[in-house]
């Protein structure tokens, strides 16, 4: 969140670091796509981490799966 922050506040040249006009600023769709694959990838990294701690839990396997599942539901 922090880098994508400074990445669209910074994209333009310094006198005036916020504004949005194409010939001064970087490529804002490079900036969007950067920020949506690290999304993704922490959404997975969430849902991967869910299913390996309910591994080792003594619980019963449809409510191991119940709570993954709703980890899950992140990239729906």
């Amino acid at each position: 969140m922090v880098a994508g922050i400074f990445a669209l506040a910074f994209q333009c040249d310094m006198p005036r670091p916020w504004v949005l006009g194409p010939e001064s600023c970087g490529d804002q769709y490079a900036v969007q796509i950067g920020l949506a694959t690290v999304n993704i990838v922490t959404d997975l990294v969430i849902i991967t981490l869910a299913y390996f701690m309910m591994r080792t839990t003594q619980v019963q396997t449809s409510k191991k799966w119940t709570v993954v599942g709703l980890f899950g539901l992140r990239v729906a």
